[in-house]
């Protein structure tokens, strides 16, 4: 993003500053020798997306392809596909017509074909569309399995232990009733991490 930016600033700057902006724009990353800023295409305005819903719906498929890839650890300049399943052709639309943004934003290419069976990370959106992401051949399955099943080990001991405070009468009769409440909370809170960690194994492959 900041590349694209400073490359239509040097664009819009070169008639002012000729020589400056000629050699800086020969140092972007992605620069063809031979062309010259020049003789570039002038920058056009982005064109505003129709409707306050479409503009949502844009902004929560960005929201959502970026935090699968951080709950996979998928590197951020990594190119990922994401394909949208939904029945309803109108509901897409507005994401597909803007693929370009959002694979500059989420590094995710948008399809409406059929996800690859095999392990494959999932995120439904408010409008009731699902985003699919593979992921074989992007992580490394076994590592993560691993990771996960880590985290989710440990977390099953400090939840067991939790519950075993819980259903000891001695604590609940005689602790404070907002500390018994707050660790009612948390119990619940780190059931529905379990049930999350436990379901993100079984989709890479894995047993939990």
């Amino acid at each position: 993003m900041l590349v694209h930016v400073f490359d239509q600033a040097l664009r819009l700057l070169h008639p002012l500053m000729p020589f400056i902006t000629e050699a800086l724009w020969r140092r972007l990353p992605g620069y063809v020798a031979g062309t010259f800023v020049a003789r570039a295409s002038w920058p056009t305005g982005a064109r505003t997306l129709d409707g306050a819903e479409a503009f949502d719906a844009v902004r929560e498929a960005i929201g959502a392809i970026r935090q699968l890839r951080a709950d996979y650890a998928i590197p951020p300049g990594q190119k990922i596909a994401a394909h949208l399943v939904s029945s309803q052709a109108s509901a897409v639309a507005p994401l597909l017509a803007e693929r370009a943004l959002i694979a500059r934003l989420a590094r995710a290419e948008l399809s409406t074909e059929p996800a690859p069976s095999g392990a494959n990370a999932h995120a439904v959106l408010p409008s009731g569309i699902e985003l699919v992401l593979p992921l074989a051949g992007v992580v490394d399955l076994e590592k993560e399995v691993a990771r996960l099943g880590t985290e989710l080990g440990g977390l099953t001991k400090q939840l067991d232990a939790l519950r075993g405070r819980l259903s000891n009468e001695k604590f609940t009769g005689k602790a404070p009733p907002e500390l018994v409440a707050a660790e009612r909370a948390k119990e619940q809170e780190w059931a529905v991490r379990a049930a999350q960690l436990a379901a993100k194994i079984r989709a890479l492959g894995g047993t939990a």
